[in-house]
């Protein structure tokens, strides 16, 4: 058996190209829906887990996966705005514990991600360095952004604009940043935190300019004894520093300042069943539960799956034709090996030997190449599925 096993070896040395032929094509077969297997696991884990810490949120009426991809993965595409005042209206009777979120700006192509310091217990953030934000135009680094922009506590970052461009609009804040983030493992570690404060300042609502006693008369609209109106031509502040800060204000009720999305963390089960039927009928709102949107989601996955399988099957089924036709004319390519074995009298069994352990060997050689191109199809392919989905 030995010597059978080192003469299959040395056949399948001698005709490389045709044994690199076979495992590659094997490999490729197998390697498919192990690959799919492997990314649709770790995608409903990587779902799940952040949708089961989620308990509940709120948005307005739309699209259900819009609303949660974008409280869950800070994306806005179709999301509009709820009124800032929905939050004090849904801590009032404390049967919830609600943390806002503005998600309407971008940061070297950021997410910024406006919402309050509770964000950060109720997602278990650790501080790596640094502080959490502390006043208004501070920002908190997630471990990806900071290493990939290369930035430490004390430097600055400017939010995205377009208001070089359109005189019209905001102008971009520099953000000071307080503190960066221990990696999470999530998308948490691919965001910059900032309070909803620092996020209306970007969205214009609120800006800060220079005082009235400051300003020359060509910069003075209006001036009585009750109050004075600055004009257009007084520049406002980029950045907010301690020296700036009081002059810093919002034009507005609170109230109706925007938000994208309210997580909402009930303080006991009971609580969260009696606070949703409170909400659960009004037309300004929706109210969904994360989980199971996700597992809608997941279940799309599934159909991808079988889709990707039921392909494989068919490809597998043309596969095996080919190697049967391939294992038919490599008999015959070896009729006169096989003739010479039998004129020094080896017998059938033995040259049948020979030939099953050609293609075990084809078929062992294959088993690296299969894990190899599964892992390889896994990394390319997660993130392209993680975008087709959310």
């Amino acid at each position: 058996m030995k010597g059978l096993l080192v003469l299959s070896w040395k056949h399948a040395r001698f005709h490389y190209w045709r044994t690199l032929l076979l495992v590659l094509s094997l490999g490729l077969g197998f390697s498919i829906p192990l690959a799919t297997r492997w990314m649709t696991a770790e995608l409903q884990q990587t779902l799940g887990r952040r949708a089961q810490a989620t308990p509940m949120l709120a948005g307005h009426p739309g699209s259900r996966i819009d609303l949660v991809i974008g409280g869950l993965y800070f994306r806005t595409d179709g999301l509009r705005t709820i009124p800032y005042g929905l939050l004090d209206e849904f801590s009032q009777d404390q049967l919830t514990e609600p943390v806002p979120l503005h998600l309407s700006h971008h940061a070297s192509s950021w997410p910024v991600v406006g919402t309050s310091l509770d964000y950060f217990s109720k997602r278990n953030l650790i501080l790596q360095s640094g502080t959490l934000p502390r006043r208004l135009g501070d920002c908190l680094l997630g471990a990806d952004v900071a290493l990939q922009l290369q930035l430490q506590p004390g430097d600055r970052i400017l939010s995205d604009s377009t208001g070089f461009l359109n005189p019209a609009s905001q102008l971009p804040l520099k953000m000071r940043v307080t503190g960066i983030l221990l990696p999470s493992y999530s998308p948490d570690d691919r965001a910059i935190f900032v309070d909803v404060k620092t996020a209306w300042l970007m969205d214009g609502i609120g800006h800060g300019h220079m005082q009235e006693k400051q300003a020359s008369k060509e910069q003075i609209l209006q001036q009585n004894d009750q109050s004075v109106t600055l004009g257009a031509n007084v520049q406002n502040f980029m950045e907010v520093t301690d020296d700036n800060l009081e002059s810093f204000h919002f034009h507005g009720k609170s109230s109706e300042f925007p938000l994208h999305a309210i997580l909402l963390f009930p303080t006991s089960n009971r609580n969260g069943i009696i606070w949703e039927g409170r909400f659960q009928n009004r037309s300004d709102i929706q109210i969904v539960h994360p989980l199971a949107v996700v597992q809608e989601l997941i279940s799309m996955l599934i159909n991808i799956r079988h889709l990707v399988d039921a392909v494989v099957l068919v490809l597998g089924a043309v596969m095996l034709g080919l190697l049967l036709l391939l294992g038919s004319l490599s008999l015959q390519l070896r009729k006169r090996e096989m003739d010479t074995f039998h004129a020094i009298g080896a017998s059938k069994s033995i040259r049948a030997w020979l030939i099953t352990i050609d293609f075990l060997l084809i078929f062992t050689l294959s088993v690296p190449v299969t894990f190899l191109l599964s892992w390889i199809f896994a990394m390319i392919g997660k993130p392209l599925l993680f975008q087709l989905l959310v």
